[in-house]
């Protein structure tokens, strides 16, 4: 006879309930970071427009904002314009979008990972859980305004797209039922192809993956689907986003042999230093899942994971052709290997869990699970701690600006901030420049806050 307790667990576990509120907890513990976390460094320039250097006040003013970024700064047009249009609102309005956007990446993913399973608020957890610990500079990319809506936001947008693909491979549906439907998906992926480099690059590639997958069953015949217009309406787009002049000058890198072989070496060094762990657990569960019995529906998740790791390892790798290597441009390489590992996770059904190798594989995860959840847990108070002190040195900041403003002072000089974890959307940042005030970004702040000038110390 089942333990009551252990009865009841997996009754909440598989309720729809459950699951609302731990969306719900999700979205209102994303709003409350996103509140505490202040404009930084590229917010301040995007507050002006580029075209004609005043106060963008008006949804016209963006337009000829962005043109003129496409020739001086970088091809995010779309990230960029979007940055710029929630300037004009008060911020908690994007507050409260980016929460919604994190918490739909979740779901998201967590529906991709349970595709064919039955509901689980613990596999929705482990998604959020290994999002949390293993995604690279997490306050860029999740609350950092501008970093938000250029990486953030752009795997919501890569989701979504893959969403259809995903379902075709895995059900042979693809979930649109209307004619119509499948045609606004078509015209939306240009904007998904025209929005980021790598995120961008690394979907489309994976949805031609996946629809040449189709072909191990059933021949060249499975070739023909309509998805087939969207990869193209999505690939006009990547090329619109690659031509920009700005982004041919500024974001590509010499194209010599020594140069990428030393760009090869700080890719696999920062594969190795954020994503290792990751790559080792895919590589288990892989391997686990191989060993075990299982028909085509297993078939299907055991590649669908090999190719959205190797979709994570060439959006790592694609970064040799770049200038520079940041950390948040890991978002998508680590988002695709959660997914990954997760599609791979041994069944806790009834009928999984017969044999020998299926309580063994079930045991292991498990504890893999609790290791992580405790790392989870000390990295969850470490980075919300950190997030919150750095929230007050701002506010602390802010007070010593308007007392000097009050004071009649125009010379500023202020403490930088200096985060502890990468939790903080400023870790990692340029906060001030401490001997130039006339240098980004202190001669963005000086104009938002009304001085002459700001140097930090």
């Amino acid at each position: 006879m089942e333990n009551p307790f252990t009865a009841k667990c997996k009754q909440l576990n598989r309720s729809k309930w459950t699951l609302r509120c731990v969306l719900a907890l999700c979205f209102c513990f994303l709003l409350l970071l996103n509140c505490l976390t202040p404009y930084l460094v590229d917010d301040y320039t995007y507050m002006v427009s580029f075209a004609t250097k005043d106060w963008i006040s008006t949804i016209g003013d963006i337009f000829p904002s962005m043109y003129v970024h496409a020739f001086t700064m970088n091809g995010r047009l779309l990230a960029h314009g979007l940055e710029q249009l929630f300037m004009l609102m008060p911020k908690l309005v994007f507050n409260l979008c980016n929460a919604a956007v994190f918490t739909l990446l979740m779901y998201l993913s967590y529906r991709i990972c349970s595709c064919g399973r039955e509901r689980s608020v613990g596999r929705f957890l482990a998604v959020c859980i290994a999002f949390w610990v293993f995604l690279p500079a997490f306050g860029q990319v999740c609350l950092w305004q501008v970093g938000s809506l250029n990486y953030l936001w752009a795997l919501l947008w890569g989701t979504l797209y893959l969403l259809p693909f995903i379902r075709l491979f895995l059900t042979g549906e693809d979930g649109f039922r209307h004619h119509w439907q499948r045609v606004v998906f078509a015209i939306l992926a240009l904007p998904v192809g025209a929005y980021t480099e790598i995120t961008s690059f690394i979907v489309l590639l994976v949805g031609v993956g996946l629809l040449l997958l189709r072909c191990t069953e059933g021949g060249l015949k499975r070739l023909k689907s309509w998805l087939w217009f969207p990869e193209l309406m999505g690939a006009v787009g990547y090329l619109l986003l690659m031509s920009i002049p700005a982004e041919r000058q500024n974001k590509s890198g010499e194209l010599v042999l020594e140069d990428l072989i030393d760009r090869f070496s700080t890719a696999t060094e920062m594969l190795k230093t954020y994503l290792l762990p990751l790559c080792i657990a895919w590589a288990c569960l892989w391997v686990l899942s191989l060993l075990g019995k299982g028909g085509q529906k297993k078939l299907r998740g055991q590649l669908l994971s090999l190719v959205l790791t190797l979709g994570a390892l060439a959006g790592n790798y694609m970064t040799i052709a770049a200038s520079y290597y940041p950390e948040r441009c890991m978002c998508t390489t680590a988002l695709l290997l959660i997914l990954a590992c997760d599609l791979v996770l041994p069944e806790t059904t009834p009928a999984a869990l017969k044999n020998v190798h299926g309580e063994l594989a079930h045991s292991l995860t498990a504890c893999a699970m609790g290791a992580l959840t405790i790392v989870f847990c000390f990295n969850l108070v470490e980075g919300t701690i950190d997030i919150w002190d750095t929230h007050t040195s701002f506010t602390a900041r802010e007070t010593v600006i308007a007392e000097a403003v009050e004071a009649g002072e125009t010379d500023l000089t202020l403490a930088c901030i200096h985060p502890s974890t990468q939790y903080s959307a400023a870790w990692g940042l340029k906060d001030l420049d401490t001997e130039d005030s006339t240098s980004w970004p202190n001669n963005s702040m000086a104009a938002y806050y009304g001085v002459d000038s700001i140097i930090g110390y």
